[in-house]
């Protein structure tokens, strides 16, 4: 497995009030893998990880955590 950054969260840069919000990145292989994929969230935004989503939902739950805005949904979604 791979880690994020050896085990240590990285630091989101600051907020308007100076925040920084620790993360965590983690794969499961070093090459692309067929099938799905398990995502786990916890935190701001993982209300919308959930059951079976799209990817680009990941990202959309990312931002929304790490901003506090939500991303307008793709054209033809």
């Amino acid at each position: 497995m791979l880690w994020s950054d050896g085990g240590k969260p990285w630091l989101t840069p600051p907020d308007a009030h100076g925040q920084r919000i620790p993360y965590y990145i983690l794969w499961a292989s070093n090459s692309d893998m067929g099938g799905g994929t398990v995502a786990r969230g916890i935190g701001p935004g993982a209300e919308y990880i959930a059951g079976t989503i799209d990817s680009t939902d990941i990202y959309r739950a990312l931002y929304l955590g790490l901003f506090g805005r939500h991303l307008a949904p793709q054209a033809g979604r």
